[in-house]
């Protein structure tokens, strides 16, 4: 077993993964049974003396899970979609799991992992509907416009209200 990263392949036989944070598992079925092609990962690894590179760790973190806001379609390949105030582009080379291209909809909650360009836009490299009934939703990026003190930052178009946990984190921290 293997995962393949920008064309280096990596062994994974005794890899620790670590999906959204958490650990799942280590070795090949548990990067099988967690990892997905187009997934964005984080390798952290090493060359052995017979220069094959070997996985210690494999860690997936989605850049945003939550609902679909809005959608529009750009061209015939390609929408946009607005999920938790982060634009998202998909197209036909977005891997899909649980839907398809043609078959999102407005408040499915869905998973996406990519790439941001200069704009902070999500460029989609892989896309899950989760239909689990789970609230937890998750958004990755840029911190901007901290106000300490009405205890909001935002990031993107998302406005973020962090007055509820503020006497939870760590002294320093606005």
């Amino acid at each position: 077993g293997s995962v393949e990263v920008n064309g280096t392949d990596f062994d994974t036989s005794n890899a620790e993964v670590i999906i959204n944070g958490v650990k799942v598992g280590v070795g090949d079925d548990a990067v099988f049974d967690n990892l997905e092609i187009g997934m964005v990962v984080t390798v952290e690894g090493r060359i052995e003396d017979d220069e094959s590179f070997v996985a210690d760790r494999v860690t997936y973190s989605a850049n945003v899970i939550g609902p679909v806001e809005d959608i529009s379609d750009i061209d015939a390949t390609t929408k946009e979609i607005v999920v938790l105030g982060q634009t998202v582009i998909v197209n036909v080379i977005t891997k899909f799991e649980e839907t398809d291209f043609k078959d999102i909809t407005e408040d499915d909650v869905i998973s996406v992992s990519g790439y941001l360009d200069d704009n902070g836009v999500i460029r989609a490299t892989f896309l899950e509907k989760i239909d689990d009934g789970t609230p937890i939703f998750e958004v990755t990026g840029f911190v901007e416009n901290l106000d300490p003190d009405l205890e909001t930052f935002m990031i993107n178009d998302l406005t973020i209200d962090y007055a509820a946990i503020s006497s939870a984190l760590p002294q320093g921290i606005p």
